[in-house]
């Protein structure tokens, strides 16, 4: 690679890291751009680090396009440069590792769509209240799908599913009823405004129809998409984290199946503090150190009952 001084610092996120390499889009060249397939610059190779790695997948970064000395699979000459800065993070999931240095993940992740299934399989709330209770502990915004409701008659759908829509909204979660079904195109407008200008992941056992979903959303996007705090049982199908840009405006994480995946700075949960239609009776326990168990004069419990 020859290195151009003169070229301006282009801003964009890391899609994908592989072999010391980075594949960088930058998002003002459009939604058909091609990635730039970085290396690192001097800088951010010295130094002490906090992570095992000095920059992840999701991480926004500032790099310097470069002249390219090759060419792609398809004979195009791959563009090429050098990462220069990475910009401060909003978030961090990554694994703790055992006399190692932590790993991220994945960078800046601020969304998760927590996918559940009318049918085939049936729907199980205690499980969405789990992972609910796994994003609001990681500080992410959830959303919620109710997907497959092809499945369900019209009175199925007024008494099982609407009712069970309507909680979790009065809560504060945005809910979607989908389906993945071509001739009903059912959610796929509101799905992709909740997606747009977030790195989002898909969550949710296996079967209920998570990547039918992303290729609804993009249909060039033949991917299986993994589970970052999978609670259910199911192959974990991807090992390596990667960043798909959406056409108009964020990414959707192919992640991989890790269940104890977690904010690294995160070092004990409050559990309390993950529902939040309880978080206004908090603080109004007649005990200081309410366990919101079985404790006299608990506001939770009377909240609850």
């Amino acid at each position: 690679m020859t290195l151009t001084h003169t070229s301006p610092l282009l801003e964009g996120t890391v899609m994908k890291s592989a072999g010391g390499f980075y594949h960088v889009d930058i998002p003002e060249e459009g939604p058909k751009r091609e990635p730039l397939l970085c290396t690192l610059g001097g800088r951010l190779k010295k130094g002490k680090r906090q992570f095992a790695q000095p920059v992840s997948v999701g991480d926004r970064v500032r790099v310097r396009e470069v002249e390219s000395s090759g060419a792609n699979r398809e004979g195009v000459a791959a563009r090429e440069g050098f990462i220069e800065e990475v910009l401060p993070r909003t978030s961090q999931l990554g694994r703790a590792r055992y006399n190692k240095t932590a790993q991220v993940t994945v960078a800046n992740l601020d969304q998760v769509v927590i996918v559940m299934a009318a049918r085939e399989p049936d729907l199980n709330t205690h499980r969405l209240d789990r992972f609910l209770v796994l994003a609001e502990a990681n500080d992410l915004r959830a959303v919620i799908c109710f997907n497959k409701i092809d499945l369900l008659k019209k009175k199925q759908l007024k008494k099982e599913i609407e009712p069970l829509a309507k909680t979790y909204e009065k809560i504060g979660y945005p809910v979607i009823l989908t389906s993945a079904e071509k001739e009903l195109d059912f959610g796929r407008k509101e799905l992709r405004r909740e997606l747009k200008n977030h790195i989002s992941a898909f969550i949710g056992s296996s079967g209920v129809g998570k990547s039918s979903l992303v290729m609804m959303i993009q249909p060039e996007l033949e991917l299986w998409v993994g589970e970052v705090m999978d609670i259910g049982k199911g192959r974990h199908t991807t090992t390596d984290v990667t960043l798909h840009p959406l056409d108009k405006g964020g990414y959707i994480a192919d992640t991989p199946g890790v269940k104890t995946i977690q904010l690294l700075e995160q070092s004990q949960l409050a559990l309390d503090q993950c529902f939040p239609e309880m978080r206004p009776f908090l603080g109004a326990c007649k005990f200081n150190d309410c366990t919101h168990r079985n404790e006299p004069g608990c506001a939770v419990v009377a909240a609850k009952e």
